[in-house]
């Protein structure tokens, strides 16, 4: 296979992934918010990974779910590779294009990267599951925000 055509493959699969992972966070945050009255801003949250709005989310987490500080780093690593892929992959690897090696390494670093944001997507899809039985929900009537 053309090496720009994985390159762009690879990064499209990982950015999929991630917008996964974000559907599953702001339905987590609309179940939140209807049975908790939790208030927080999803958009710091996803679009620049808001430390202190992924803490509010992380602790009503941990006080209505079971997450522990190995859950929390799943999901803070998560979040800070998926800004990574989205913001900096292609201006960190411009060698990838040129050079076997660099692209050997940007391969890689996807494969890494994508591990990383599978297993937080795994997990928020897990609360969201685990919710949606605890409340007796369908998906389809949990209101997401969407632009």
């Amino acid at each position: 296979m053309d090496r720009r055509i994985e390159l762009y493959k690879s990064v499209g699969e990982a950015l999929h992934l991630a917008q996964v992972l974000e559907l599953h966070i702001s339905t987590l945050i609309s179940i939140l918010r209807v049975r908790f009255d939790v208030d927080i801003d999803q958009d710091k949250l996803i679009l620049r990974e808001d430390k202190k709005t992924l803490g509010k989310l992380l602790d009503e987490l941990k006080k209505h779910g079971n997450l522990d500080e190995d859950g929390i780093q799943v999901f803070q690593n998560a979040l800070a590779m998926r800004n990574y892929i989205a913001h900096h992959f292609f201006n960190r690897n411009v060698y990838a294009f040129s050079d076997q090696e660099s692209f050997n390494n940007a391969i890689d670093s996807l494969k890494d990267g994508t591990k990383t944001i599978a297993a937080a997507t795994a997990l928020a899809q897990g609360f969201v599951e685990g919710f949606c039985r605890l409340f007796n929900l369908k998906l389809s009537d949990i209101v997401v925000r969407q632009d």
